[in-house]
């Protein structure tokens, strides 16, 4: 019975590894234009069924030297609103995923899949970036009983005049499906030592074990969710209203059909969808750090009236514009043009003697 019980808690351990923090994230906001502007970058509008997923990570480089991890998620495509594809099978790469070694990987801009979710997808077309939905997780909706959502579960209750959300969102669609860490993996770990050397049993037939029965997935829910506590909580007053009432989302044919009338105005995608392919290797580059150039911010130019304003000179003191002369210094006549401060060995600018017209070259300093 020990190796039974030792089992049992290697497969909590497992599924422990992948469990990921919460995550909230809030709806889209309002544009009249949304709707239409993905519609005009899609090269496919497509909806359909998550079918497989599979994680594979970039190639190594300076800053990632594990690489990145990228999930690689298949459809089965049940209808093309608009655009064309070459097969009923459609493989999109977005950024994010399991990294190989019980760990996760995630973006929040990037959406999350588990097998069996419907999604009406808005693709991109031409050559595979890093994520293949239109502005990445926007493009992506959530189809549940008919009715859309956007990708974080947040009600779309209107469409025709603009994407608009809102209502109680569904914190059960925040799921992600994460495969089983390697025993290996789960073995460097102190509990699994600890739990093992403590319970007995063989390592081999654990690890034969694990691979035949613990779960090839496990399914883990990213959205946060009120406390049993919270749900129990009695008030003495009632609780607040909402401001707003929406209506129930809209229907998933309706929403393709008000997208079908957009492309008649816009017209024909122009790219086609390429197929991503998790077995070819693909790099991310390193983000490029670029220097701030410091620029010079002139000073504000004051008449002799208001230099002499004691409240002008107190505001831009405040503004870091001290107008006071310095004790010793001969205030220049409007109109002369001072050379600047420059470092030795370094030619200063030309000064301007507006009485006599001349000039001065500036001196080696």
């Amino acid at each position: 019975m020990k190796p039974n019980f030792c089992l049992t808690a290697i497969f909590a351990l497992a599924a422990l590894m992948v469990a990921l923090p919460a995550a909230a994230h809030s709806p889209n906001d309002i544009d009249p234009n949304a709707l239409r502007s993905l519609v005009q970058q899609s090269a496919a509008v497509v909806q359909g069924k998550v079918v497989d997923i599979d994680y594979r990570n970039s190639e190594p480089t300076r800053e990632q030297p594990n690489g990145l991890p990228h999930t690689f998620v298949t459809y089965a495509v049940e209808q093309v609103a608009i655009g064309s594809l070459a097969s009923k099978r459609l493989v999109l790469k977005v950024p994010g995923g399991a990294d190989g070694s019980g760990g996760f990987y995630t973006e929040t801009s990037a959406p999350t899949f588990a097998r069996g979710q419907q999604d009406i997808l808005f693709v991109l077309g031409g050559k595979i970036e890093s994520c293949q939905l239109v502005n990445c997780a926007d493009g992506r909706f959530r189809v549940i009983d008919g009715r859309v959502y956007n990708t974080w579960g947040v009600p779309l209750v209107e469409a025709r005049k603009q994407l608009r959300f809102g209502g109680k969102p569904r914190f059960d669609l925040n799921v992600i499906e994460v495969p089983r860490p390697d025993f290996e993996q789960l073995m460097k770990r102190p509990e699994a030592k600890a739990r093992i050397e403590k319970e007995g049993g063989d390592i081999r037939a654990l690890r034969k074990r694990y691979e035949e029965e613990a779960p090839k997935f496990y399914t883990v829910n990213m959205a946060q969710q009120p406390s049993e506590d919270s749900a129990t909580d009695k008030f003495e007053e009632k609780p607040a209203e909402p401001s707003e009432k929406f209506d129930q989302p809209i229907a998933a044919e309706e929403f393709l059909k008000i997208i079908q009338e957009l492309e008649k105005s816009i017209g024909k995608p122009r790219q086609k969808v390429e197929m991503a392919n998790p077995k070819l290797k693909f790099k991310v580059p390193d983000p490029k750090m670029e220097l701030l150039k410091a620029e010079r911010v002139p000073r504000i130019k004051i008449s002799d009236e208001e230099r002499d304003d004691k409240s002008v000179i107190e505001d831009e003191k405040e503004d870091g514009n001290d107008l006071r002369p310095t004790p010793g210094t001969i205030t220049p006549q409007p109109g002369t043009v001072i050379p600047r401060p420059v470092k030795p060995g370094i030619r200063s600018g030309t000064s301007i003697n507006p009485a006599s017209g001349t000039t001065t070259e500036g001196e080696q300093q």
